[in-house]
């Protein structure tokens, strides 16, 4: 029981992060401040937590970025790609935002299956 409620508040913390991340980097987005290092940093972070998200639904034990998944987005290489060269840009940046979404369509899946 312990374990279940030590990994519903770590996805809470996780949930809580990312939507914090998020509405900061769209007020930055809205303002046009994307390219100041504090804005693109939040960035890097919330890349970093799809990867880490991908990794953990892959069960890979790493904070890299792996060549091959095998529970992914659709056109996961081609747009990951796409987002790590135009990060700081605004449609690499509504991609990211895309992918996290499907991400955290797969985790659930994920986390359901677990369960069982």
């Amino acid at each position: 029981m312990q374990r279940r409620t030590e990994k519903t508040q770590g996805d809470r913390s996780m949930k809580e992060e990312l939507i914090a991340l998020e509405s900061s980097i769209d007020e930055a987005v809205k303002n046009r401040k994307m390219k100041q290092k504090e804005n693109q940093q939040k960035i890097d972070d919330y890349y970093q937590l799809l990867i880490n998200i991908l990794n953990e639904i892959n069960e890979i034990d790493s904070r890299d970025r792996q060549l091959h998944y095998e529970k992914k987005p659709l056109n996961f290489n081609d747009r990951i790609e796409y987002i790590e060269s135009h990060k700081y840009q605004y449609m690499g940046y509504e991609q990211l935002k895309t992918m996290m979404k499907e991400v955290l369509k797969l985790k659930v899946v994920h986390d359901l299956k677990k369960k069982k």
